[in-house]
């Protein structure tokens, strides 16, 4: 009976310093059966848990009553992210979304260079993918948006809208 304590307990000890090391595979525990044998049971390891990033509610920037694109160039948005700074919110979406239909679909006077224009916005889009894109859990969204910023530099600015309203779905699903 000695003879299978000491093993049982040299069997705990050599499974207790083995699981010191913490892999991924699920741990191994050990049991004592009724019968003086040894049977290991498969035991899951805890979930790893994700890192949690809290999703910007306040800008660092003074943009007024304004909206970021209403307010600053694309270099200037560029060069407050590159500091640091929070420029655009994900709160900012809906009303970004409907600012991109419009400067498709708008009438421009004569002497405006609409593909220029437009032009800008894709860059103004490209800026918010940047900096909301990584703190907001929503990629089919931003894949999306990515889409409409491809589809304004191509100049297809009659699929624009569309892409926009399977963007504002996307968005508001999450």
């Amino acid at each position: 009976m000695k003879k299978v304590s000491f093993l049982l307990l040299g069997l705990i000890l050599l499974a207790a310093c083995g699981t010191a090391e913490k892999e991924s595979k699920p741990a191994a525990q050990m049991s004592a059966v009724s019968n003086n044998s040894i049977e290991l049971v498969e035991v899951d390891a805890p979930a790893e848990e994700k890192e949690v990033v809290d999703i910007p509610t306040e800008r660092t920037v003074d943009t007024g009553p304004n909206y970021p694109w209403q307010n600053f160039s694309t270099g200037k948005i560029e060069e407050l992210q590159q500091s640091g700074e929070t420029v655009y919110l994900f709160s900012d979406a809906e009303e970004f979304e409907d600012a991109l239909v419009k400067s498709v679909t708008r009438e421009y006077e004569e002497h405006v260079d609409v593909d220029q224009t437009i032009s800008i916005f894709a860059n103004y889009l490209d800026l918010f993918i940047q900096e909301v894109s990584p703190v907001v859990d929503n990629q089919e969204y931003f894949d999306k948006m990515q889409e409409v910023e491809e589809t304004m530099i191509e100049k297809e600015y009659e699929q624009v809208p569309d892409l926009i309203e399977e963007a504002k779905t996307l968005r508001e699903s999450e």
